[in-house]
Parts: structure tokens; C-alpha cells; sequence
């Protein structure tokens, strides 16, 4: 096994282990953490989500280049072509909620906290008569 092969599976296995973490962690999270992660997540250009088509992409292009060759049946990169497709079209459809989904990760605005009401100072008595 090369050492590019086998930083490619350390790498993936890594990844793998902290999407597995961080589903863990989302229910806890509060709603803006959890928007935030979310926003990460899906954004189509350089989410998770986004990466992942590109990823689909690259490897249906090199297991192509397997299948021409002998090593690969050519069913593989058409299978994995599809799934960048399909990854594709969730990018799209999920593009239309990304104005709301940062605005969910925005910070709750503070609402303005009612001014305690300051305490009239003790009146000295006098003495009845």
C-alpha cells in the first residue's frame, strides 16, 4: 500500500469519525450553534455537503479512468456520478433556505432588559405626636 493510499484512508477515516462526533453533539447544541453548524454543513460551495459533490466528482472521474483500464467495472463511476448528481441537486434545492438558515445563525438580539426600578430613598419619620 502506497503512503498516499494509506493518508487518503487515515483522512477519510478521520472525517468519517467527526461527522459521527458532530451528529453527536447537534441535538445539545443551541439554536444558533446548531444553525451555525448547519450553515457549514450545507453551504454549496465549501460545506460539507458541497465538498462532498466534489469528492463524488473527483472519484467518479478516477474510477472511470479504472474502468478503461481493467481495474474497475464500469458500472462504479457511473453509480458514483449519479450520487454526485443527486448531492448536486440537494445543493440546489437546499440553496433557496440559505439566506434563512444565516439568519438562524445569527445571535439572538438582546432584548433591551427593563430598567430595575430604583428604590426611593427611606423618608426620615418624625415622630407622632
Amino acid at each position: 500500500m502506497s503512503t498516499e493510499h494509506s493518508s487518503a484512508h487515515l483522512l477519510a477515516s478521520s472525517i468519517r469519525r467527526q461527522l459521527a462526533y458532530l451528529a453527536e453533539m447537534l441535538p445539545a447544541a443551541s439554536a444558533t450553534d446548531f444553525a451555525k453548524a448547519l450553515e457549514d454543513i450545507l453551504w454549496a460551495e465549501d460545506g460539507i455537503l458541497g465538498r462532498t459533490g466534489t469528492l463524488l466528482a473527483t472519484a467518479s472521474h478516477d474510477t472511470r479512468q479504472q474502468a478503461i483500464s481493467g481495474h474497475n467495472h464500469p458500472e462504479v463511476p457511473l453509480a458514483i456520478a449519479r450520487a454526485a448528481n443527486a448531492v448536486h441537486d440537494l445543493q440546489l434545492e437546499l440553496a433557496e433556505y440559505h439566506e434563512d438558515l444565516q439568519e438562524l445563525a445569527k445571535p439572538p438580539a438582546e432584548s433591551p432588559t427593563p430598567a430595575q426600578p430604583i428604590a426611593a430613598p427611606d423618608a426620615t419619620r418624625g415622630r407622632h405626636r
